[in-house]
């Protein structure tokens, strides 16, 4: 998975995120009304339960992916710093024969 998809996905967790929590706020203010009926409430009970289930599962997924966009990133980082090293150690070898080349004359 490249970045690009993992940054997709983390933005498509926090407006599924962001949505729960509206729809919970919604359907804790139903259960605060007292004019619902009992078998009304009952409902709105299960299905404020399996909102807050998918709110777990969907904070839990973005997590993850956080975590591989930190590993992702720690990647890039490294071998941004390997090539930075081998173009330091390139330029070295490079002077350093450029030098001997130029002393020889």
């Amino acid at each position: 998975m490249d970045n690009c998809s993992i940054m997709k996905e983390i933005t498509r967790s926090n407006e599924a995120i962001q949505d729960c929590y509206k729809r919970i706020s919604e359907l804790e203010s139903k259960l605060a009304s007292t004019a619902l009926p009992n078998v009304k409430k009952e409902i709105i009970s299960r299905e404020l339960l399996e909102v807050r289930k998918l709110l777990i599962t969907n904070e839990e997924h973005l997590s993850k992916l956080r975590g591989q966009n930190r590993k992702s990133f720690i990647l890039v980082m490294f071998l941004l710093f390997f090539c930075f090293i081998l173009y330091v150690v390139y330029r070295f070898i490079l002077d350093g024969n450029t030098s001997y080349i130029i002393n020889e004359y």
